[in-house]
């Protein structure tokens, strides 16, 4: 009883103060999981996916690029979904392709269906409902196996993953339509325990169609490294842009971002919530800002297998604005079921010389990692709107204020 009081009562602080922010100046809605350090879990990004799916109106269109699944709900709503009329499609990272033949198993489920349906995902003949990439470096490198369960080098435009997080839906029967759901989140138990966020876009057209441009090449599963074949998009209202990877040999595009950034305002900032982040440069241009008057607070969580934090991030900042949270560290202080996986950078300060402080969310499943930036099929969104910062600035706020009462040292 006082685990589930406790879940409560922090669920409706958080709530209370989301609310209280002003209203979003064009259609996007924040969602986010906060499970909290005591071993809980949370579905909040979860529930509002299966909404939608069960919302999505008959004879309209559903597209999903995913890492993983392993819910078995997800999958079920889903199927029942594409039997009640509306096309949906899915292309996943091959690397558990294995798990179709494993019986009651999301992929299983998604193939074959389940009780009651004697039929997976259902559309025309010329379609493929459930698309496994294999990338070029599949062979070679199923022999390494770093990811238990999981064979690297089947991304669909890339070499290593397809590491993709969205959700595409056409026409809704709440009146919304054209809505695109990037998530942080992998569509995996354990990402229950992990604070993780979802940005809902709502009613933009082109935004939607350009992330179906991109949906569709990585259904066809051809190989492709460089920025021309993943371009940057913008909106028409300045507010919206999205970067799409992998780009070898081109600019990183947060480092470049930042490069632009001046701390002459008062009060500028710069903070991060990483679950993984290794590229020097990006820490390196962080502390050079915080040197010149910027707040900096990095949050990012203790990961071996990804080398992360990295040495060369370690080294270039502040051991006063890096904050490492427990995950998945050799000693038990540094080993939590719970942890962050989230790919936020949050910018409030002068860019272009502007004379008023521009707020920036970059969010996605872009890792602040090689891997995301030269090798993997990624999404990386930039917003730039006051309420939307806002809520991401209280979202960092409160995984500090959970680490904080869990008695974790920060």
């Amino acid at each position: 009883m006082h685990k589930v009081f406790r879940i409560l009562k922090a669920q409706l602080s958080f709530l209370v103060l989301l609310n209280s922010l002003p209203a979003f100046s064009f259609d996007v809605e924040p969602l986010f999981n906060t499970p909290g350090f005591h071993g809980d879990a949370t579905t909040t990004i979860e529930d509002r996916l299966i909404e939608m799916i069960r919302d999505a109106r008959e004879g309209s269109k559903i597209r999903v690029a995913l890492y993983h699944i392993s819910r078995a709900n997800l999958a079920q709503e889903l199927v029942i979904a594409s039997h009640r009329g509306v096309d949906v499609q899915i292309v996943l990272d091959g690397g558990t392709a294995h798990e179709i033949e494993e019986n009651g198993s999301p992929l299983n489920i998604l193939a074959y269906g389940f009780s009651g349906y004697s039929e997976g995902l259902k559309c025309a003949e010329d379609e493929v409902c459930l698309k496994l990439c294999k990338g070029p470096l599949a062979a070679p490198l199923s022999i390494l196996k770093l990811k238990k369960n999981h064979d690297l080098g089947n991304a669909c435009r890339g070499l290593i993953a397809n590491h993709n997080k969205f959700f595409l839906f056409s026409d809704l029967n709440d009146g919304n339509s054209h809505v695109v759901a990037q998530t942080s989140a992998n569509m995996a138990d354990g990402q229950l325990k992990m604070y993780n966020d979802l940005l809902l876009i709502k009613n933009n057209p082109d935004f939607f169609e350009d992330f179906l441009n991109y949906w569709q090449k990585l259904k066809g599963d051809q190989t492709a490294l460089f920025k021309k074949s993943h371009p940057t998009i913008s909106d028409e209202s300045g507010k919206l842009k999205s970067y799409f990877f992998p780009r070898l040999v081109s600019k990183d595009p947060v480092l470049s971002l930042l490069k632009k950034v001046n701390c002459k305002l008062p009060n500028s900032s710069i903070k991060a919530s990483q679950s993984a982040f290794t590229r020097g440069g990006v820490a390196r241009e962080m502390a050079r800002l915080q040197a010149e008057g910027c707040d900096l607070q990095v949050i990012t969580r203790v990961d071996p297998v990804q080398k992360s934090p990295g040495k060369k991030v370690i080294r270039s900042l502040r051991s006063e604005d890096l904050v490492i949270l427990p995950y998945r560290g050799q000693e038990e202080k540094d080993r939590s079921e719970n942890s962050i996986h989230t790919k936020i950078v949050l910018i409030n300060a002068s860019i272009d010389n502007s004379s008023e402080k521009v707020p920036v969310v970059l969010t996605g499943s872009h890792n602040l990692d090689l891997f995301s930036l030269r090798t993997n099929d990624e999404v990386l969104i930039e917003v730039r709107d006051q309420s939307v910062y806002e809520a991401y600035d209280a979202f960092l706020e409160r995984i500090l204020q959970d680490a904080r009462d869990a008695g974790i040292c920060i």
